[in-house]
């Protein structure tokens, strides 16, 4: 029984989601060769100069952060590796993200922005970018 418990728990320690380093918009249009993580960080705090406001939709992801534990002390009751649970966690707190900017996270976008991108949907342009996190187990 401790083999087998020991075993489940052993492995993977940790599930993250977001936007990590190395990935880039194409090189075209407002935001080519900008690295989709430092326009997550922007996007998520705004601007000094206030010209992009803080639209906070990694932290309104991160509260579902009770609904992911249930879901890890679900899978791990099911029996399923630590590898397994986390990937499961994963997916989830990637799809949570997305689920954050399909939202429309206010304020609303600038009128010459609605015009300029044809869409007054925050968050998204092109749906390259922001719209496609990721999520890594350790």
């Amino acid at each position: 029984m401790l083999a087998q418990i020991d075993k489940q728990l052993s492995g993977a320690t940790e599930a993250m989601a977001g936007y990590f380093e190395g990935k880039s918009y194409p090189d075209k249009g407002n935001a080519k060769g900008l690295e989709v993580a430092k326009n997550a960080m922007i996007q998520e705090h705004g601007t000094p100069d206030g010209k992009i406001p803080p639209r906070p939709f990694m932290t309104n992801a991160a509260k579902n952060s009770d609904k992911w534990a249930k879901i890890a002390e679900s899978e791990l009751d099911k029996g399923r590796t630590m590898d397994q649970v986390l990937r499961r966690v994963g997916a989830e707190m990637r799809d949570d993200i997305v689920r954050a900017i399909d939202a429309n996270v206010p304020p609303p976008n600038a009128p010459a922005t609605v015009a300029k991108k044809g869409s007054s949907h925050t968050l998204v342009d092109t749906g390259n970018g922001l719209r496609r996190p990721a999520f890594e187990v350790k």
